[in-house]
């Protein structure tokens, strides 16, 4: 079966790399990287790594490297359609029947849904500011919603008039169908009306900065208070989250999950660029899948009434089993984050965010609250359940602080702790046998002739293939212009670099290869010198100044040599060498020149 890549990137995209290789491999975050015990040759000490961010794994053990299509192909050892088809199946995502089907019209459509939110948008944004929507922008006003923060956020309104919408898009070029499908209209018998009137509006955009849907807060005590776009082919409640996409752009962002739109946009405007929303649902895997691509702390700051603290919890459970360090933000005298922000400003929740309580402090905490330890029984029941929450604690120093912790505030013995927690957790048989039989050794990739060529040579080739894969449009085309693919000395560097010249293709550099030992290379390549914080044009610059240098250097030496042994040469031929010696030095001297 051949699929689109359109087709192939979607199911990459529905499928994080860390999750699925976390379903085979015990990972753990190490910086930017997450990484693990090979699951393709034995070792001791973890070689295995998995990039989020460029959604691609490798070993630097046995050279094993690819996606996440490869991953399941070589670990299920099942071919690249069958992966295709397994990674599809676990996204819910429908593949083409046969070769001639590939679904360009869900395609267009989704483009046709993505383009009617955008101008929905525009429309709702242009609303605000006509006479009649007075009571709206009293309504920011109050809520300390100034103009630059309705334009950051394409804040907008909708006019209590049920076709103003409709019949808007209709003029627009949309159809009844389309407005029904991306949930901006309903329909009665045969009658189209718009689903958001007498509406702050808030667009909800996805990490790449399409609208995927809206919510609509009302300006009076009417209900729903908020309503919210439906699922469609576009929008998903449980993969987004609002603001992500200004979160994601902070540099190693510490991420604020609030319940709310304004929660999240008081804390953006005063400076928590990293402050995002769930979307009126209980905080799902998809989310914090998404949440771990870009950061590894992530704090918690939910509304302090007891249903936002059990959709705390709740929350910490899933962040916590993925792997991020997640914290609670405790908040009195204020019931969400965007009425503290404004009663006791942006330093008071400083405060907060500094004294937020661990996951373990958090279920200690409820816990307290729910039961009186100054009873016996309260005592006991307090001690079991406190103790199930100990036990799940991996590290052991940290374990025993919080026994001794525990022991002294209500006066038992650690000793007594410890007992409960060895009965929870070694009175089961917690080992799993292993699903899969993996090879033991893999050959690295063949790098060919490497031992001729120096290390500064083998390092900047490796380079220049890291920077033909970045995302930067300039630095390649400045690299395809100055340096062919055949000036490379190692063969399989000279094959990746031509075969990224002739495809002309910057996102997902992988999928131009389909021999092993090249995607093996690429992917060491970009996982090995990802961690270099550089100037890419001006290191793309030094490298290609280096490499001709290097062979200006070489050509000079062969031509010197050829001189001293003229008398094996025509005297044409001895001009011509001469000639060629002193274009050669010109060149050097001209690099010369250039570097000082």
């Amino acid at each position: 079966m051949i699929y689109s890549q359109d087709l192939i990137d979607e199911i990459k995209s529905s499928n994080d790399i860390v999750d699925i290789v976390s379903e085979y491999v015990k990972l753990k975050r190490a910086g930017k990287y997450y990484k693990g015990l090979c699951p393709f040759h034995k070792e001791k000490t973890p070689s295995f790594s998995v990039s989020p961010d460029k959604q691609i794994f490798y070993c630097f053990g046995c050279g094993m490297g690819g996606d996440a299509i490869r991953f399941i192909s070589k670990i299920e050892n099942i071919d690249f359609g069958e992966s295709v088809e397994v990674l599809a199946d676990r996204a819910n995502i429908k593949l083409p029947e046969n070769d001639n089907n590939v679904d360009y019209e869900r395609i267009k459509l989704k483009e046709r849904l993505y383009e009617i939110n955008k101008i929905a948008a525009k429309y709702f944004y242009n609303n605000l500011f006509l006479e009649s929507s007075k009571q709206a922008r009293d309504y920011l006003e109050k809520r300390k919603i100034d103009i630059n923060v309705v334009k950051r956020f394409g804040i907008g309104y909708s006019i209590n008039n049920s076709t103003g919408l409709y019949k808007y898009l209709l003029e627009q070029g949309y159809t009844a169908d389309e407005m029904l499908k991306v949930g901006l209209v309903n329909k009665k018998d045969n009658d189209y009306y718009d689903k958001f009137r007498n509406r702050v509006m808030f667009p909800i955009f996805d990490i790449r900065d399409r609208i995927i849907g809206f919510g609509g807060r009302v300006l009076d005590d009417s209900l729903p208070k908020y309503m919210n776009s439906p699922e469609s082919m576009i929008y998903s409640k449980g993969k987004n989250l609002y603001a992500m996409n200004f979160a994601k752009r902070t540099s190693k962002p510490k991420i604020i999950i609030v319940e709310g739109y304004l929660d999240a946009i008081s804390l953006q405007k005063s400076g928590f660029s990293g402050a995002i929303a769930s979307l009126g649902t209980a905080l799902t895997e998809n989310q914090g899948r998404l949440i771990r691509k870009y950061t590894e702390e992530v704090y918690i700051g939910y509304d302090s009434d007891g249903a936002g603290q059990n959709a705390t919890l709740r929350g910490l459970e899933i962040l916590a089993s993925l792997g991020l360090n997640v914290k609670i933000i405790q908040m009195e005298g204020a019931k969400d984050p965007d009425e503290y922000i404004n009663k006791f400003g942006k330093e008071k929740f400083e405060v907060l965010i500094s004294n937020a309580l661990s996951l373990v402090e958090f279920k200690i905490k409820l816990l307290k609250r729910d039961i009186d330890i100054t009873k016996t029984e309260g005592k006991i029941e307090f001690l079991n359940k406190m103790a199930y929450v100990l036990s799940k604690i991996e590290n052991s120093i940290e374990q025993d602080a919080y026994v001794k912790k525990m022991a002294r505030e209500i006066g038992i013995g650690a000793e007594a702790i410890y007992s409960e927690i060895n009965k929870i957790k070694y009175g089961k048989d917690t080992l799993k046998s292993s699903k899969f039989n993996i090879k033991e050794k893999l050959a690295k990739s063949d790098e060919n002739e490497k031992d001729d060529i120096s290390e500064a040579r083998l390092k900047a080739e490796r380079m220049i293939i890291f920077l033909l894969a970045s995302d930067d449009p300039n630095v390649y085309k400045f690299l395809k212009k100055e340096i062919n693919f055949d000036k490379f000395k190692v063969k399989l560097y000279a094959n990746l670099a031509e075969k990224i010249y002739s495809n002309d293709r910057r996102l997902n550099v992988v999928d131009l290869f389909t021999e092993e030992n090249e995607i093996n290379a690429v992917t060491g390549i970009l996982q090995e010198e990802a961690n270099e914080d550089i100037n890419q044009m001006k290191l793309a610059e030094d490298l290609v100044v280096m490499i001709k240098k290097e062979d200006l250097e070489e050509q000079k030496k062969i031509l010197l040599g050829n001189l001293k042994e003229r008398d094996k040469f025509t005297a044409d031929e001895i001009v011509a060498v001469e000639k060629q010696l002193n274009y050669v030095v010109m060149e050097l001297n001209k690099i010369s020149s250039r570097r000082r």
